[in-house]
């Protein structure tokens, strides 16, 4: 058994999950979906009034109903909590499936509704109003500790730049077998969204959302990404009113600054047009920046707006009293365009109003009219799609040496490392490499032509040692230094030691086969928990150093010294009986009648022996089972080994003991040195073996 709590219906034994349900989620409209579990709480409307969620309570009237569904038909129990004393308490809410939810010991703050055995749904329906501040859903999951899905790999990665020729999506996962569902609008995917079949292109920015699912596991974390799409092209200062053409494309940026990053023109301090200057031309700006196109009317020109909060409409400046920017499906304003040798722009509204005159405010960082003093502002205009020298590419590998590469034959490479935009006044290419998270940015030169600014954040990870890894339980990817030994993997899975006390188990798609004594020299990874247990997850394996030699478990012959031992131990446990077994489950017993769970990870290929009417000396590694609020100690194994037969010697045979050299064996049949750490061994000497506790 691997559970501390656990509800028997027909015999059967299993292992229950809670799972707090998030009632701001729950309206009329909407639903509470727990993806993880395949929880869904819905709220049917029975009366006039409407359920919401409002001061950390949801709030039902007379006659609403609640129904809350499983795809996994395994609903043991609901329970409800409120912390109102008088009235609008859980004394209203009753089962709406009279003889089959039983109520429990409910009290106007507490309220347990339970089955005899797991079902699909449960429903309620309140005789009088009720506000809800907890409800909890009681899952049985079949006594199997259920895996999850491994989160989706979205690539490009979060805060890339896209742009045409450079615009692909992909979605992975390392689940063999999911099915990945994603959103491009930020919302949460569900299995109902679009199915990932094959990589796809963005044509502007967007928040990709995936989730992958697989039967039998829960559903993958939800993994996000957020992507700013620069359009491409070649940008111009204006410099005389001749280069002003109807129909073309302009944006307005601030005059004085060599660089101003995201300037705007705004609608009640709202971006309307967004512009980066940068010398005489204008780098990739995103699909936020508003494009103002020149409309002739007259003696002057309309502004109008082709995207951006304004899009469609014309700017004019509409009160005295106030200095916003405003826009109108019809043409309110019209403006004349006075521009000088070099590059300031006088555009003023012909209205009678005095704020008439478009300028920069460097302050607020906006673009507004004002009848005098603030900064001078600049046109620039779109005067090609593309520039003839390619956008350079930028990559860093697992060592964090950085290379940028360009197909333009004989362009020239710079880079900055602070986020400055680069020039050829910038740093001249040569490979380099990083120390910490830093972001890179690229352009290429070819004569006076230039490239698209390439950008690449190269993430670090931070530094640390394993038991500085396990203590520190770090979120985020992370190095941890070796030499770390392996002790045993088998596919996904892999058990790793420092040597010095500390063991992790690695899990997700390792990129080799390591047997028990291979090194490495460090690995990546981030810290997750598995129903409690601590692991390196997504490891990335660095160099092999020399083989230190094959790990040795510990022996423990009493079972009542297991808490004693940190998580994933390596240990043998000797010799033990094994019964109750179901599935995966089992309980292990020592010859003092200590017992301790156990826990078969189907994944390592081994399964537990058929004849339990004698006992083994058990090979594996300290585990915990956690539901969320009760902790069980449980033991994974990962070899058997019968006690009275089973020592992994082949073959004895001497005409004369004595003379033979004596030889010692561990448990499990592996030849070792004489022995020096503590356990239980097999000395042979000619034809004579015995087993030795040391």
């Amino acid at each position: 058994m691997i559970v501390a709590c656990v509800s028997v219906f027909s015999g059967l034994m299993y292992a229950d999950t809670d799972v707090v349900i998030d009632l701001s989620g729950i309206t009329q409209k909407n639903a509470s979906t727990d993806v993880n579990n395949g929880i869904t709480v819905t709220s049917t409307r029975k009366s006039q009034s409407v359920t919401y969620y409002t001061g950390g309570q949801l709030r039902f009237y007379k006659g609403d109903g609640l129904t809350v569904n499983s795809i996994s038909d395994n609903i043991v129990k609901v329970t409800f909590t409120s912390a109102e004393t008088s009235k609008n308490t859980l004394d209203g809410l009753i089962s709406d499936q009279n003889g089959v939810i039983a109520s429990a010991g409910n009290t106007a703050q507490h309220a347990e509704f339970s089955v005899s055995s797991p079902v699909d749904q449960f429903s309620f329906i309140n005789t009088a109003q009720v506000r809800i501040n907890t409800m909890t859903v009681t899952i049985a999951d079949g006594g199997t500790v259920t895996e999850t899905v491994a989160a989706p790999v979205i690539s490009p990665a979060d805060g890339s730049e896209l742009s045409e020729g450079n615009n692909t999506v992909t979605i992975g996962c390392d689940t063999e077998g999911a099915t990945v569902y994603y959103t491009i609008d930020g919302s949460v995917p569900t299995v109902e969204s679009d199915m990932y079949s094959a990589p796809f292109q963005l044509t502007s920015s967007a928040t990709v959302k995936a989730m992958a699912v697989k039967d039998g596991m829960n559903n993958s974390p939800v993994s996000s990404v957020t992507y700013v799409y620069r359009v491409q092209g070649v940008f111009s200062l204006v410099t005389s009113e001749d280069e002003l053409v109807a129909g073309d494309m302009y944006i307005i940026a601030a005059a004085e600054f060599d660089m101003a990053m995201g300037n705007a023109v705004k609608k009640n301090n709202r971006p309307a047009v967004a512009a980066v200057k940068f010398g005489n031309n204008i780098e990739n700006p995103s699909d936020q920046v508003a494009w103002v196109q020149l409309v002739r009317q007259d003696a002057g020109w309309a502004l109008k707006v082709t995207n951006g909060d304004l899009s469609g409409q014309y700017l004019y400046n509409p009160v005295n009293d106030k200095n916003y920017l405003e826009g109108a499906t019809e043409i309110k304003a019209v403006a004349t365009i006075v521009v000088s040798d070099a590059g300031v722009a006088t555009v003023k509204f012909t209205t009678n109003i005095s704020k008439n005159w478009i300028r920069y405010n460097s302050s607020g960082d906006l673009f507004s009219c004002y009848g005098s003093g603030q900064s001078d502002i600049a046109l620039y205009r779109k005067v090609s799609e593309t520039s003839a020298v390619a956008t350079p590419v930028i990559v860093a590998d697992d060592e964090n040496n950085v290379t940028i590469s360009c197909e333009t034959e004989g362009a020239l490479l710079y880079y900055t490392i602070d986020g400055s935009a680069p020039t050829d006044r910038s740093i001249p290419y040569q490979p380099f490499s990083v120390d910490r998270t830093t972001t890179v940015k690229a352009i290429a030169y070819l004569g006076e032509e230039s490239s698209a600014v390439a950008t690449l954040e190269v993430k670090v990870p931070e530094m640390m040692s394993l038991a500085e890894f396990l203590d520190q339980k770090p979120a985020d990817k992370v190095r941890v230094n070796g030499p770390l030994t392996v002790i045993y993997q088998n596919g996904d899975y892999m058990y790793v030691t420092d040597g010095q006390g500390s063991n992790v188990l690695c899990f997700g798609a390792v990129d080799d086969v390591y047997v028990n004594g291979n090194t490495l020299q460090y690995l990546y990874g981030r810290y997750d928990e598995f129903k409690g247990l601590p692991e390196l997850a997504g490891p990335v394996c660095g160099p092999r150093g020399e083989d230190a030699g094959e790990v040795e478990p510990q022996t423990v012959t009493s079972l009542a010294d297991m808490s004693r031992y940190a998580l994933n131990s390596y240990l043998t446990l000797g010799a033990v009986g094994i019964s109750g077994v179901k599935e995966n489950n089992a309980v292990f017993t020592d010859s003092d009648g200590n017992t301790y769970n156990a826990y078969l990870n189907s994944n390592y290929g081994v399964a537990y022996p058929d004849d339990q009417t004698v006992r083994y000396y058990v090979t594996g590694f300290t585990s915990v089972y956690s539901n969320g609020k009760d902790v069980s100690l449980q033991f994974t194994p990962v070899s058997f080994v019968d006690e009275g037969t089973a020592t992994g010697i082949v073959e004895i045979s001497s005409d004369n003991d004595a003379e033979c050299e004596t030889v010692w064996f561990t448990i499990g049949g592996v030849r070792v040195e004489s022995p020096t750490v503590s356990g239980v061994y097999v000395r042979v000497q000619g034809s004579r073996a015995e087993k030795v506790i040391l």
